[in-house]
């Protein structure tokens, strides 16, 4: 597994937290990036989003 960078949380938009400041009874911790705002990229990630858009038809170019 190789480390190719770090990008923002897209489930919690690198806030760390799920909810709502104005429903602090339902704000809870983001599980997919242990509360740190930031998911670390890697090549098997890579390589997953690529079968999930082959496997859903959607068009993907790739620059060699």
């Amino acid at each position: 597994m190789t480390i190719l960078g770090k990008a923002i949380c897209p489930d919690c938009n690198g806030n760390g937290y799920l909810g709502s400041a104005k429903e602090p009874d339902n704000v809870r911790d983001c599980l997919k990036c242990k509360n740190q705002g930031e998911i670390t990229i890697t090549d098997e990630e890579i390589n997953n989003m690529l079968e999930t858009i082959k496997s859903a038809r959607l068009q993907w170019v790739v620059n060699d």
